[in-house]
C-alpha cells in the first residue's frame, strides 16, 4: 500500500481501521508492504507517530527496502561525486535563475537528488543531462505551481521494484499480490499487480478499479 492518500488518507477513523485490518492480515501468515514515496526520515516519523506495523517498508519510490527491524534488503546508491559535480552546476547558474539541490540518503548514502528550477534554460538542461549520461542515470521531471522539480535515480526503480523482489523471495504468485495508491508514481505497482486506485485518486488511475480504503481491500482480497 501506499502511505500518503491511501493508507492514511486524511481521515482518523480509517487509519485506525487501516492498521487494525493490517495487523490482522500479517498475524494470518500475509505480507504488507508500506510502499511510499517519502524518505526514510519522513515516513519513519509517520510511522512512529501513528504506531503503524508492516512486513517491509519501501521509501524513495522503491529506492530502499528494509524489513521490520530496518535490516536493508536492497537499496540504490548514487555517488557522492555526482551531487558535487550538481552543485557545481547549480552554482554555474546562479546567477541566471535560482536553483536548489537536494540529497535523500539513509545512513549517509545517497539515494536520491532532486534540483527545484524556477524555470527551465537549454544551455543549463544540456549541461545537466551530459552529467547524467556519464553516470548511465535517468531523471523525471515533475511541474507543479510554476515550480520544476528534477528527480535523479538510478534506472528502473518504481514501486513496483520491491514488490518484484520481495516475491521473488518468498515464491509468491503475481495473481496473489495486490497493491493500492492514489497518484501517478503508484503505477508501476498498480499495473504489475492487482492495483486499486483510491476513490479520490487522481486521473492519472482511471483505469483501475475503485476503492475506498486499504481496509476494504484486504476485505475484499479475503485474506
Amino acid at each position: 500500500s501506499d502511505y500518503d492518500g491511501t493508507f492514511n488518507d486524511g481521515d482518523i477513523d480509517n487509519l485506525v481501521i487501516n492498521k487494525y485490518a493490517v495487523r490482522l492480515f500479517m498475524e494470518k501468515g500475509n505480507i504488507f508492504i508500506l510502499n511510499t514515496g517519502r524518505p526514510y526520515e519522513s515516513i519513519i516519523q509517520e510511522i512512529e507517530r501513528h504506531d503503524i506495523d508492516y512486513s517491509y517498508l519501501s521509501c524513495s519510490d522503491g529506492l530502499l527496502l528494509l524489513d521490520r527491524q530496518d535490516n536493508v534488503v536492497y537499496r540504490s546508491i548514487l555517488p557522492e561525486s555526482l551531487y558535487l559535480e550538481l552543485e557545481y552546476l547549480n552554482k554555474e547558474f546562479s546567477y541566471f535563475f535560482r536553483s536548489n539541490l537536494t540529497k535523500f540518503e539513509y545512513n549517509n548514502r545517497i539515494l536520491e537528488l532532486m534540483i527545484t528550477l524556477e524555470k527551465l534554460n537549454c544551455r543549463y538542461m544540456a549541461k545537466f543531462t551530459d552529467i547524467l549520461d556519464r553516470y548511465y542515470l535517468d531523471y523525471e521531471r515533475l511541474d507543479r505551481q510554476g515550480i520544476i522539480y528534477l528527480f535523479i535515480r538510478e534506472k528502473n526503480y518504481s514501486k513496483a521494484t520491491p514488490i518484484r523482489r520481495l516475491a521473488a523471495i518468498y515464491k509468491v504468485k503475481d495473481e496473489d499480490i495486490y497493491s493500492v495508491g492514489d497518484t501517478w508514481n503508484d503505477i508501476p505497482m498498480l499495473k504489475e499487480y492487482n492495483g486499486y486506485s483510491m476513490e479520490q485518486g487522481t486521473d492519472d488511475l482511471k483505469e483501475f478499479p475503485k476503492i475506498s480504503s486499504v481496509h476494504e481491500l484486504i476485505k475484499r482480497m479475503g485474506k
